[in-house]
């Protein structure tokens, strides 16, 4: 089995359902691809806990096919919310069928479309930019971005005061939220460059970055700056405890971790 080709791709509530674990668990797959599919049926208080996290999105590309005279999700309603998605910056390769239904007669067109795109865009199992939001640490899976983990969830003086929100359409006087505004997740961006990781945070006490020999060069100091500050700088060891059990739970050769660096911030 290779590890980076590993996809979620589902039809109608599948599709639904592709949207719902890319903005909960991204870590082990490289693309999502709804069919006949609409994201706002999360928004739903019947749907889970109605909760949605679109700053998500923009981890890993999207396949996205809807059908023009889809009884259910038709074009005309589906394609402003990927039209935002995209201008937000997830990275969606959107295929409207103008004449489909809520069907899958495309399929014979749009096989080997869907099968290059899949082909074309393996997995980076270590990327050097991550955003991450999390609004419910009971389930570990809902935490995690390949070497992001956010430990704790609180607001603090040092957050950034700025961080563009996917949740937001449109803006001003006609402002929608795709998910409810109330309800705040805390959120990490994070940009490595060497040694060098930045980080801006909003409503995270606390993180931890999963260190990978290959990107990182433990002979050197490890940097990390949150929201403008140095929070931590100096050597780190790699640890064969720390490598082994991050091994143990992921399972997967293409990542392995061999250090970790745990971020608290002040209240």
């Amino acid at each position: 089995m290779d590890e980076n080709r590993v996809v979620v791709a589902g039809v109608s509530d599948g599709g639904t359902g592709a949207y719902f674990i890319a903005m909960r668990e991204t870590t082990i797959f490289a693309s999502f691809l709804p069919l006949n599919a609409f994201i706002m049926v999360l928004g739903s208080a019947m749907i889970d806990d109605g909760l949605m996290y679109p700053n998500n999105l923009r981890n890993k590309p999207m396949f996205v096919i809807n059908g023009g005279q889809d009884q259910l999700y038709p074009t005309s309603r589906v394609e402003p919310f990927v039209r935002h998605l995209q201008e937000s910056g997830v990275k969606i390769d959107y295929h409207p069928r103008p004449e489909a239904g809520h069907n899958t007669r495309w399929w014979p067109e749009m096989k080997d479309v869907f099968e290059k795109f899949v082909s074309d865009n393996p997995r980076n199992p270590d990327p050097d930019e991550l955003t991450w939001e999390a609004g419910d640490l009971s389930d570990a899976s809902f935490n995690r971005a390949h070497w992001l983990v956010i430990d704790k969830l609180g607001r603090h003086s040092s957050d950034s005061p700025i961080m563009f929100d996917i949740n937001v359409i449109n803006g001003g006087a006609n402002t929608l939220f795709m998910r409810p505004v109330e309800i705040i997740p805390g959120r990490v961006d994070l940009y490595r460059k060497g040694n060098t990781v930045e980080a801006k945070t909003q409503g995270v006490a606390q993180f931890t970055l999963l260190l990978s020999p290959g990107r990182f060069d433990f002979n050197e100091p490890i940097k990390v700056i949150a929201n403008g500050k140095v929070v931590f700088e100096g050597r780190v060891k790699q640890n064969l405890e720390t490598m082994m059990k991050w091994a143990a739970r992921d399972n997967d050769r293409t990542m392995l971790y061999a250090a970790e660096v745990e971020i608290r911030f002040a209240r």
